[in-house]
């Protein structure tokens, strides 16, 4: 795994980061955080710093890592906060706690290339985990029959004052999807192009759950959205985990 979507950072955070996703997002994150006895927040694959400047304006205070030194530059000139410090990290390699709220937003996991780097990241993220603290990692649900269908999707937005289109495609091939994204920007007359690609596994909740437990982690919950539903294999949009220490 390398630092995806580097070079096309600051558009990829023009296409991506709409308000309406910390609205449908931020109150059971808020929400989880209420449980965790205490307020230090590790966001891991943080991209752009949405979550974590969000979390931070409400009281948080957040470590917020990426592989990616571009998603990070457009985090630190985005999205400061005095309550907010971004570095570059690998997921699986989390800084030293304790934190009481950690988190694998946006797909993260599925980046990871092996079950074993998933093993360790619930191992990892356990190890540095406050005793009452949580995680919460989210990831799509690749069981939908939809996911199983190669797709294409279109995003515009206008990225100082550069209007700027994402085509994105995806594949999927043998328990892995391929993304490809291709940005395509208009500048005095000019069109720029710029193409990234990435390989995102298919895990499973049978997996994820028996990688945590297997790590020390107890299952608190598992649901199919950010609105607080229980999974369904057939219907969810997303898996999402809450973890505590068993």
């Amino acid at each position: 795994m390398d630092g995806a979507f580097t070079d096309g950072a600051e558009w990829y955070d023009a296409l991506g980061a709409n308000p309406g996703r910390l609205e449908r997002e931020g109150p059971f994150l808020l929400g989880t955080l209420g449980r965790a006895g205490g307020r230090r927040v590790l966001d891991t694959a943080c991209g752009t710093g949405l979550h974590a400047l969000w979390l931070a304006e409400r009281g948080a205070s957040v470590r917020a890592t990426d592989l990616s030194p571009g998603m990070v530059a457009v985090a630190r000139a985005r999205r400061a906060h005095p309550d907010v410090v971004y570095g570059e990290g690998d997921m699986r390699l989390p800084p030293a706690g304790p934190w009481d709220l950690i988190l694998c937003l946006g797909n993260s996991l599925s980046l990871l290339p092996e079950e074993a780097d998933v093993a360790t990241f619930f191992r990892n993220a356990g190890a540095v985990l406050s005793p009452e603290g949580r995680i919460v990692a989210q990831v799509l649900n690749y069981a939908l029959p939809a996911a199983a269908q190669p797709r294409a999707r279109t995003a515009e937005a206008v990225v100082d004052g550069v209007p700027v289109r994402a085509d994105k495609r995806f594949t999927p091939e043998d328990g892995r999807t391929r993304l490809e994204i291709v940005y395509t920007a208009v500048r005095g007359g000019k069109t720029e192009t710029l193409r990234e690609e990435a390989v995102l596994r298919h895990w499973s909740r049978g997996f994820l759950e028996g990688a945590a437990r297997a790590a020390g982690l107890a299952v608190e919950a598992c649901h199919g959205g950010f609105d607080g539903a229980p999974f369904d294999t057939g219907r969810s949009p997303d898996l999402i985990l809450t973890l505590r220490r068993s």
